[in-house]
């Protein structure tokens, strides 16, 4: 009895240790603090908050009538130098006609060393002349550009920054462009069928059906091509002459009729589409799969093109051309019934065609026109001329204009069929009834192929004896035009955008603070309409309807919603606000664009008030390290840096003229300009908005913390502060890409939203060679007094940040948690979108980080959690539209709970686990008991496309779905409560400059003594040291030769792999490959005459005594083979002794597929082994199974473990 009731006791007193160990393992506050400690011991951000504290600041009210003005006034002004200059080119060119001009030469032959670069064109150029584009079948005696034409394009050019190439295409098929560039073809450009060419001959909208013979006869070969073959080419260049404001379909016929079905979506098979770069795209893939086979139809064919244009014409806003392209190379086959007399078939058969395209068209008000075109010599040449004349009367349909005048079309027989795609393409010429003018076509924007960002021209027709001789352009981005909209920085909630209005694209989006700036696009833009962007009922009516009626301008005030990105708008997400707004909008004059601006109410703005730039601490050293040369260069990394201070780089918006900047070359001239007005040594500003030099002064006062700060240096890469108004300082200083832009960046907005909380980034790998690092970012405020609209009281002016590296964030998180190093518990930490910065499976066995960490999901690694965390309503399932890939993008949000999780230890056995919120930061903190072997939950993630996204409470990783979008009239179908728009992705930028110079010369900016790490964690955690990182297996966690030490990171001493670093790597590879071949052919010899172990004898590991063991890494805890298991294993066994590879097996089990992936969830354990997976990793404990004298091997701190890759889908 009291036997029993002492063990009753040993077990409460165990229970109840055990409970309180478990309930302690999250002492949130630890950790807390210890990052509250680095944002202000080591980033400063209390001593910078207090220093802008101490600063003075005015808060002033915005004017939103003022502003509106002032960008209307700017836009006005750039869009009327813009036509002046097309206005100057189209006169140049017309009053030369007559005169005899020059033979330029033709691009094609410029090479590029002829040619100097420019980034205002983003290509090589020659500004001292033009150069030509022949189309193939340009006229031998073609009309040439005078001398006098292209000194209006050099004048233009000198006086208006923003203009980019300017060119005249002629209608003998001359292209003439300045300034001269090199082009690789010399016959594959004719402008004459290009969307600006055609849209300037025809500005009014076209809708148009393209339908092509596919008859068995189409197979018939021409000059080594099929006739099929060149339709072929011939319809994908009359689509390429449409513009978005055109529609188009195309039809393939013989004795059936196909229209495009395996597109994105099915209305291509039932209605045209918007000629927008999908929409082309797909009738692209369509006409590439055309097969000829079959008779020819001509009835169904013609009835399938009415049933387009009628279901079209429903949807069109204003009148359109319609137009019947039908192509044919053989006589009709239609059926005429039994009862017909063969003699009479022919007549029957056209009889029919002529009825059913009279009916067709009465019903459509005889607005329809056909151009027929006919190959070859089996033809039936008077039906397709009474087709094109739509006028049946010899066939016994008699023309009929009581439903509307009949326009008469045109026949084409095509005799060589290599011309088929020119007269086919040049339909536009029937329609053309351009007449002179000074107002130009403004064509739709599109990519410019030398990735300057969205283009469009500026385009005038030239006449001569009212025939069009060709069209005159000048290029513009839209990043030029807009700037002061792109650019526009007023407040903590007001924006601007412009749209379109009077055209036939009436409500397009040109720039909007949701869609990409006009010089980030890299591919043919998606255009949204407005009102999908601004979903308010109240903006569409109060709004978008009046700016489309006879107003010039207007004012409506109204609560609208605010779309706020979460960080990194490709994978976090964006949070909403509703805000007070007054909306302000003016009509941009002489063109069909309207200026927008959006007001929160009671807006204000803090401003700095002027500070000293003259104060002996503050010396300012711009980024530009090549051009002016600051004392104290060192090496840090793969960089030229300074250690005297930090260095400061603007972005575009800090500038005057931000695209001046953006496109001009920075000299060394210029960068010492800088640097006076930033010193104070002149008040000369020619380049700086108001505001920035005191930023600039206000900022310096970082260094003081930046330079002193000893105790961190090792572990982190950069320190750093962005401002609101385009300041950027880093230190160490580095040089930087001229396109970084701070303020765009994932961790400044990620901080932004985040305002007063540190905030982690997940594990990224840096660019500048410092390995996988981790920011922490904190927001800078000034606090106004009284609060905005939004409920704002504080204004972020500035973010603060450092990179440090991920195995030391991993190392002090073990410290301040023990129980993350047993290998009963697993730790992770993850941000609040569900993103992990921490995983123990990120780290291989000696502690370093693998390949592909960043961005990992806790529905990727944890899925039973995370499905846990969704039932609980912890993370939540959230979407937004992206409109450029027109799709939803699926992401979390992690709601913080009312309390802490906790399932330990009475909760389910395979999910064993504490999570809780890391006080005043963006983070969570989770430890895992590893309990039992379970099945996790099963979270998709094979696929980037969405498989449970309309199921709220599935788990599934992060992904894409299908948007609503109507791709054939171009539309997004939105309400004010979907799905709120995504912001825009940010481009992919490297901020890394590639330096041509070697750095061997430079001392390392912070020299780390890495002896002093005696464990490979504490080593990692070092940004320049390395573990052990010798021998021919350094992509292993131990090294061939067994010396276990920390020594410093290897390093070329250049930026780039040069000639001298590729000799050192080829030469050591041949050497090891030697010793290698030496080593096997030794161990070979020596193990000739031995015996043979016996199948059922798995041979024992070497002992110490045989090969020195290593010491254990802090992140890898011993293994205890006793100790329960769940799902994915988290061990890290100690370091092992080295064994031969082939004596060792692999033990493990692939389970059946689960939704297309292939978890190893189990694992077979054979006798006398140990076995385990981490991650892709197994470990087995080799042992004697006829050997019982062993007893239980694999014991904690055993060293008779190896490590084998186990492949992981």
């Amino acid at each position: 009895m009291l036997k029993s009731v002492y063990w009753t006791f040993v077990a409460i007193q165990f229970l109840t240790y055990s409970f309180v160990q478990t309930s302690n393992l999250l002492d949130v506050t630890k950790l807390s603090q210890k990052l509250t400690k680095l944002a202000d011991d080591s980033l400063g951000v209390s001593f910078m908050q207090q220093h802008f504290n101490s600063l003075t600041f005015q808060s002033l009210t915005l004017d939103g009538e003022r502003l509106i003005e002032q960008l209307h006034n700017s836009l006005s002004e750039r869009f009327l130098s813009s036509v002046e200059a097309v206005q100057k080119l189209r006169d140049a060119v017309q009053s030369s006609i007559s005169s005899a001009g020059s033979e330029w030469r033709q691009c094609c032959e410029f090479e590029e060393d002829e040619l100097t670069y420019s980034s205002r064109f983003g290509r090589a150029i020659d500004t001292d002349t033009a150069c030509e584009r022949l189309s193939p079948d340009a006229r031998n005696d073609a009309s040439r550009l005078p001398v006098s034409v292209v000194d209006v394009m050099k004048r233009n050019y000198e006086d208006n920054s923003g203009i980019k190439w300017q060119f005249f295409g002629s209608e003998d098929g001359v292209f003439t462009i300045y300034p001269a560039s090199s082009r690789s073809s010399c016959d594959d450009y004719d402008s004459r069928y290009r969307p600006w060419y055609v849209e300037t001959a025809t500005p009014e909208p076209k809708n148009v059906v393209i339908v092509i013979d596919k008859s068995s006869s189409m197979s018939i070969q021409h000059d080594g091509r099929t006739l099929m073959q060149i339709a072929k080419e011939a319809a994908i260049t009359v689509v390429e002459t449409m513009n978005p404001n055109d529609k188009v379909n195309v039809i393939a016929f013989s004795d059936t009729v196909s229209t495009p079905s395996r597109c994105e979506d099915t209305c291509y098979e039932s209605q045209l589409a918007q000629a927008t770069p999908p929409n082309k795209e797909c009738l692209h893939d369509f006409v590439n799969t055309i097969h000829d086979g079959g008779s020819t139809v001509y009835s169904g064919a013609l009835d399938a093109a009415f049933d387009l244009l009628q279901a079209s014409e429903r949807s069109d806003s204003q009148d359109r051309e319609h137009v019947i392209l039908f192509l044919t190379d053989g006589q009709p086959e239609d059926a005429v019934g039994d009862d017909v007399p063969e003699s009479e078939e022919e007549f029957w058969r056209r009889h029919d065609i002529m009825q059913t395209i009279k009916t067709r068209n009465a019903k459509m008000g005889n607005k329809v026109i056909i151009l027929t075109f006919g190959l070859g010599n089996q033809l039936d040449e008077v039906l397709l001329e009474a087709m094109a004349q739509q006028d049946g009367t010899d066939f016994g349909v008699p023309k009929d204009s009581s439903a509307g005048e009949i326009k008469v079309g045109r026949f084409t027989k095509v005799t060589n069929p290599n011309n088929l795609r020119v007269q086919m393409a040049s339909y536009y010429n029937f329609f053309s009834t351009v007449v002179a003018s000074d107002t130009p076509i403004f064509s739709v924007p599109y990519q410019a192929a030398s990735g300057i960002g969205l283009l469009t021209t500026a385009a005038l027709p030239v006449l001569e004896g009212g025939k069009l001789k060709g069209v005159v352009g000048v290029d513009i981005t839209l990043q030029d035009l807009f700037a002061d909209i792109t650019y526009f920085h007023e407040g903590q909630s007001t924006y601007s955008f412009i749209y379109e209005v009077e055209t036939s694209s009436m409500g397009r989006t040109l720039t909007h603070p949701l869609m990409p700036a006009p010089s980030t696009v890299e591919e043919d833009p998606v255009f949204v309409h407005i009102t999908s962007l601004e979903r308010e009922a109240d903006f569409e009516d109060q709004v978008y309807t009046v700016s489309q009626g006879g107003d010039e301008s207007g004012t409506a005030t109204f609560t609208s919603t605010r779309t706020i990105p979460r960080g990194n708008a490709a994978t976090e997400g964006v949070d909403t606000l509703r805000v007070p707004s007054t909306f302000l909008w003016r009509k941009v004059s002489g063109t069909p664009y309207v200026v927008c601006l959006v007001l929160g109410e009671n807006e204000r703005e803090a401003i700095l008030t002027e500070q000293d730039p003259t104060g002996d601490d503050l010396a300012f050293i711009y980024h530009r390290l090549d051009l002016t040369s600051p004392p104290g260069l060192c090496r840090h990394y793969n960089r030229t840096a300074t250690r005297e201070a930090s260095a400061v780089k603007f972005s575009k918006e800090a500038f005057l003229d931000p695209d001046e900047y953006a496109v001009s070359e920075e000299t060394e001239n210029r960068a010492n300009a800088y640097m006076q007005y930033m010193n104070g040594e002149t008040e000369q500003n020619a380049y700086f908005k108001d505001g920035v030099r005191d930023m600039v002064v206000a900022t310096a006062k970082a260094d003081e913390i930046w330079s002193t700060i000893e105790d961190v240096k090792q572990y982190t890469a950069f320190f750093y502060i962005g401002t609101e108004n385009g300041v950027f300082r880093e230190y160490p200083g580095v040089r930087l890409n001229k396109n970084y832009d701070h303020t765009v960046r994932p961790w400044y907005e990620r901080a932004k939203n985040n305002k007063g909380n540190i905030t982690l980034s997940p594990p990224y790998e840096a660019a500048s060679g410092s390995g996988y690092v981790i920011t922490l970012a904190h927001t800078i405020v000034e606090r106004l007094s009284g609060a905005t609209a939004s409920g704002i009281s504080d204004e972020v002016i500035a973010v603060m940040g450092m990179d440090f590296s991920l195995p030391y964030f991993s190392l002090f998180l073990r410290q301040i948690y023990p129980k993350c190093n047993e290998t009963r518990y697993s730790c992770f930490v993850m941000d609040s979108s569900g993103y992990l910065i921490t995983h123990d499976t990120f780290f291989d066995v000696s502690g370093a980080v693998k390949d592909g960490v960043e961005y990992t999901h806790i529905t990727e690694l944890e899925e039973t959690i995370a499905q846990d965390l969704i039932n609980r309503g912890v993370l939540v399932k959230k979407q937004c539209v992206n409109f450029q890939k027109i799709k939803l993008q699926n992401y979390y949000q992690v709601y913080k709970p009312e309390s802490d999780i906790d399932t330990m230890p009475e909760g389910d056995p395979c999910l064993q686990y504490q999570l809780a919120y890391i006080p005043g930061t963006n983070a969570y903190i989770g430890i895992i008991e590893k309990t039992i072997r379970c099945i996790p939950a099963v979270c998709p993630c094979i696929q980037k496309e969405c498989r449970k996204a309309d199921k709220e409470d599935e788990c599934e990783c992060p992904c894409l779905s299908n948007a609503e979008y109507d791709y054939c009239n171009d539309l997004f179908t939105f309400r004010s409560d979907d799905a709120p728009s995504c912001t825009p992705l940010i481009t992919s930028l490297d901020p890394v400059v590639t330096e041509n110079r070697d750095l061997r010369s430079l001392q390392k900016c912070y020299p780390t003594d890495c002896s002093q790490f005696k464990t490979s964690m504490e080593c990692i955690a070092a940004v320049s040291c390395e573990w052990c990182n010798e021998g021919i297996y350094e992509d292993k966690p131990f090294c061939f030769d067994l010396i276990y030490s920390c020594k410093p990171a290897k390093n070329t001493g250049t930026s780039s792999a040069g000639l001298i670093a590729g000799i050192v790597i080829a030469i050591l590879l041949v050497v090891a490959i030697v010793i290698v071949i030496i080593v096997v052919w030794f161990i070979k010899r020596r193990n000739i005459g031995k015996p043979v172990p016996r199948a059922d004898h798995i041979p024992v590991s070497y002992t110490a005594s045989a090969a020195p063991s290593a010491p254990p890494a802090p992140s890898a805890p011993s293994f205890d083979p006793t100790a329960p298991v769940r799902g994915r294993d988290y061990f890290q066994p100690e370091a092992p002794t080295y064994n031969d590879p082939g004596e060792y097996r692999t033990y493990y089990q692939e389970p059946s597929p689960v939704d297309g992936r292939h978890p190893y969830q189990g694992l077979v354990r054979p006798q006398h082994s140990v076995t385990s997976q981490m991650s892709g990793h197994s470990y087995e404990v080799p042992v004697n199974a006829d050997d019982s004298q062993n007893g239980d091997v694999g014991e904690p701190g055993s060293p008779d473990y190896t490590y084998h890759d186990v492949p992981l889908s």
